[in-house]
């Protein structure tokens, strides 16, 4: 009953001060910023752990019935076994218990593998080198054991004992036995020599009775003095341990093997420290890191001598182990320990969710719940959780306030769980570190791949557009045509006794016999008198005259050609390169975590997702880590921008898509003299100057000089960038005015793909103005290019510009794509006569613009012309006669 009030008086204690603490922080205007740090230290005042004290109360009361003398808490790192222990210690409010502490927390554990290791060697060598390994680990924990013990006290409270540490006099210690001292060594001379004090104090003559007390009084220190020294001096013998004895030239050693046991040899200081402490419960930590099961041997002989010895058998001394359940095999920890506590862990990665967003509520982080829980499951350990939440609070307040939060704890998620990693990451290494500039050929590859897929559709366009017969009769003529040369004296064709004429042989019924070869014909047969006209099967069989006609494609795959070309199939494959170059356009911008998303993982059974995977698929580490791991003041550039800057200066050549943090600052720090070198080639470096131009006038004039120099450099990293640029347009303009010759070069360019020399015609003729066009073609031929080009129309969207450069350039087609020409452009290129006037073009504007007979085209071309009631045709040709007529 006592002991519960004196605990309920302890804690309105505790809650007294705390009120009091914050209303003084109120008073005095205090912020509490402490509120957002948690400590790492195990707590003393855990919740909801009845259960344990409970156990651990009734092991301890019951120790010396029960015969338990070593208790072991076992439980997963993190699980809190050091926080049960404190909050038992702290709530305990009995006399009978007095608890000595033991850490091994500063000892560097173990090895578990990480580091490289020899191969093994062949002979015992490499067995004795283990033991000798082992056997110095375990000497260096018994010593720090051995420490701990001693060191707690002060020498006065341990006398005896033979280790000793340094003392420390205060002042007042120093006065006292300098006193003392000098009081020892005047009273010794006045015993000697009783006439000094007469000597020294002529003028004041003392009697023989003051004479006799100073006598006397100097024989009483001096026999004090005597009993001091002799009393010192037993305990400073009882301390002296001999350990040789030499007698001339010959030795005697007395003292202990070195290799004994530290413990052990020193078992008479352990039994004399207990028996004159009060310490009855010894509890010992972190001993299970060095993975070294002997040790708990040891330990528990120290127990048992400890509890046998008469002069301590009386405490019931008991020893508590917090270990890892791990730390034993099979069922070995049950022959150490008297008695287990079983720990539950509190938090894992189950649960750490929960705690995090109830830490997020209390403290206001602004954190998504979905960075909760993709990262929750990584930490499984309290303090792991409160340190991470420490470490985001600071970056937090020190760090730009603008950045994602999200990112920011996910990074210092990554920070405390792979510290190694974090740091090459800081240093421009590492794993992450090539996994976010592995994109780069990521997006190379699945360019390329988007590339192939628009030569095969443009080719695709390109025989389409070769067809020169646009309709299945007249594909069914021409088939009916190189027939009639192989029927001898043919007259008509001929099915189940019906005669059908030539030219109903285009009918899809009539031309179905003749596939299926069941058709007759109907022939001339001559006699001496007269002429017959007889019928005979047409034994020339349909699939010879396949070959005959195409030796590429079947009848059915042309009748499918010209159906695709009737139903907009081109105006189809149109839209599909339009969308797949808006696709390439996207790729090149596209963050890792895009890229990353569309790699599925496929992990082997009892494989886990790294945390790596799940930083950059979700974004959370991206291109910009460097604005979430480091603190800039304004002129500060990166290490790797610094060393870029020092590679400059010592004229060494860079890759081009060497990564650059502060390119502003980089830009402003270089020498405006290497901008005429081909060394501040880099590709962040050229779009920081472009996106500041008008600022960097001067440096954007000088490095276009370097790239129309033709060089192989120059060549490549234009190649390069123009895939990846971020001000594309301006870049185009740029180049396309410091380098009129541009596409000259590029078009007789032999190891240039065709599809590449294409799109980069394209980009001149999207972002260059007509009259910056029209400079171009003073050093190329562009408008006889363009007027053999049919899909010229179709590149680029703005019809607009597309109609003023026919005027600008003059363009007269050669050959148009009717179909996918847009109508405003077609009627634009009809009216204004921006065609030759050569048979493909005039038939092709017949049909879309007249009427159109194929059989007097070519029979009587001028009079199918003036017959075709296209006024604008007619006057065309009259004012171009010569043309049409050549």
């Amino acid at each position: 009953m006592n002991a519960r009030f004196k605990q309920w008086q302890r804690k309105i204690v505790l809650v007294a001060i705390k009120k009091l603490r914050k209303l003084e922080r109120k008073i005095l205007g205090i912020t509490d910023s402490e509120s957002n740090y948690s400590s790492l230290s195990p707590i003393g005042n855990a919740k909801d752990q009845k259960h344990y004290s409970d156990a651990l109360d009734w092991a301890l009361k019951n120790r010396s019935v029960k015969d338990i003398k070593n208790i072991a808490l076992t439980g997963p790192y993190g699980s809190g076994k050091s926080t049960i222990l404190k909050t038992y210690f702290n709530n305990y409010s009995g006399k009978d218990l007095k608890f000595l502490f033991i850490s091994l927390a500063t000892f560097k554990e173990e090895s578990s593998g990480t580091k490289e290791t020899p191969s093994p060697p062949t002979s015992n060598d490499g067995e004795k080198q283990e033991s000798s390994e082992k056997n110095q680990l375990l000497r260096l924990i018994e010593t720090s054991i051995l420490q701990q013990i001693f060191y707690h006290e002060n020498d006065n409270k341990i006398p005896d004992s033979r280790f000793k540490k340094i003392r420390s006099f205060g002042f007042g210690q120093l006065f006292g036995y300098s006193l003392i001292y000098s009081l020892f060594l005047i009273s010794l001379y006045i015993y000697f020599k009783p006439d000094l004090l007469q000597d020294i104090f002529k003028d004041w003559r003392m009697n023989q009775q003051e004479l006799n007390w100073i006598h006397y009084c100097s024989i009483a220190v001096i026999a004090m003095g005597i009993f001091g020294v002799i009393f010192s001096s037993i305990r400073v013998i009882g301390s002296v341990t001999l350990q040789k004895l030499n007698f001339q030239n010959a030795e005697i050693g007395i003292g202990v093997n070195q290799n004994k046991s530290i413990l052990n040899h020193h078992i008479d200081e352990i039994l004399y420290f207990f028996s004159v402490r009060p310490y009855n419960v010894v509890v010992i930590e972190d001993l299970d890191r060095f993975k070294q099961t002997e040790i708990f041997t040891k330990l528990r002989e120290i127990n048992l001598l400890l509890n046998n010895s008469n002069k301590t058998k009386r405490k019931d001394i008991v020893f508590i182990y917090a270990v890892r359940d791990e730390m034993f095999t099979d069922k070995e920890r049950t022959k150490f320990f008297d008695f287990i506590i079983p720990v539950i862990p509190i938090i894992n990665g189950s649960n750490s969710a929960k705690i995090l967003m109830a830490k997020r509520k209390e403290f206001g982080y602004l954190l998504s719940d979905e960075v909760i829980e993709d990262l929750s499951f990584f930490i499984d350990d309290m303090r792991l959780l409160h340190n991470i939440t420490n470490e985001y609070y600071l970056y937090r307040e020190l760090l730009d306030k603008n950045l994602t939060q999200d990112k920011l704890f996910a990074i210092i998620t990554f920070k405390n769980i792979q510290p190694q990693e974090f740091v090459a990451l800081s240093a421009n290494s590492g794993e992450i570190y090539k996994l976010i500039y592995s994109k780069k050929a990521e997006i190379e590859i699945r360019t390329a791949a988007i590339a192939l897929q628009i030569v095969d559709i443009k080719a695709e366009i390109k025989r389409l557009d070769d067809l020169f017969i646009t309709n299945l009769k007249d594909l069914r003529l021409l088939y009916i045509v190189r027939l009639l040369p192989k029927l001898k004296n043919f007259k008509d064709f001929k099915f189940n006794d019906v005669i059908i004429k030539v030219e109903d042989m285009t009918n899809e019924d009539n031309f179905a016999h003749l596939e299926n070869n069941r058709l007759q014909y109907e022939y001339h047969y001559h006699t001496y008198s007269r002429e017959e006209i007889r019928s005979t099967a047409i034994e020339f069989k349909f699939i010879s005259l396949e070959r005959l006609v195409d030796l590429k494609r079947t009848y059915q795959e042309r009748v499918e050609e010209i159906d695709n070309l009737n139903s907009n199939k081109k105006k189809t494959l149109q839209a599909r390169i339009f969308e797949l170059e808006k696709e390439k356009e996207l790729l090149r911008n596209l963050p890792i975590a895009e890229i990353m998303k569309k790699n599925v993982i496929q992990l082997e059974p009892g494989e886990e997702i790294k945390l790596e995977d799940v930083l950059i698929r979700n974004g959370y580490i991206a291109e910009d880590y460097i604005d979430y791991i480091s603190l800039f003041h304004d002129g500060d550039i990166s290490r790797t921008d610094y060393q870029f800057m020092l590679n400059l200066k010592n004229g060494q050549t860079m890759k081009m898509d060497y990564k650059l943090q502060k390119t502003e600052r980089v830009v402003s720090k270089i020498n405006p003299l290497t901008f005429h070198t081909n060394l501040v080639l880099n590709y962040d470096l050229f779009d920081q100057l472009l996106k500041d131009s008008e600022t960097n006038s001067d440096r954007l004039k000088r490095v276009f000089d370097v790239l129309k120099d033709e060089s192989e450099t120059s060549i490549k990293f234009i190649s390069n960038y123009l895939q990846r640029s971020l001000f594309l347009e301006l870049f185009i303009k740029r180049l396309a005015k410091a380098w009129p010759n541009i596409w000259r070069y590029f078009e007789s360019d032999v190891e240039m793909e065709d599809s590449e020399k294409q799109e980069l015609f394209s980009m001149l003729i999207k972002y260059l103005d007509n009259t910056e066009i029209l400079e171009l073609s003073k050093h190329y031929d562009l408008t006889n290019k363009i007027g053999a080009d049919p899909l010229f129309p179709q590149i680029i969207s703005d019809q607009t510009k597309i109609q003023n450069l026919f005027e600008v350039l003059g363009i007269k087609f050669k050959d148009l794509d009717m179909t996918g020409t847009p109508a405003e452009t077609l009627n634009y290129i009809y009216e204004h006569n921006h065609y030759q006037l050569n048979p493909r073009m005039l038939r092709s504007m017949l049909r879309e613009f007249g009427k159109f007979d194929q059989h007097m085209f070519e029979t009587a071309n001028f009079t199918a012309v003036n017959a075709s009631g296209s006024t604008q045709i007619i006057t065309y040709i009259d004012k171009n006669i010569n043309s049409y007529v050549e």
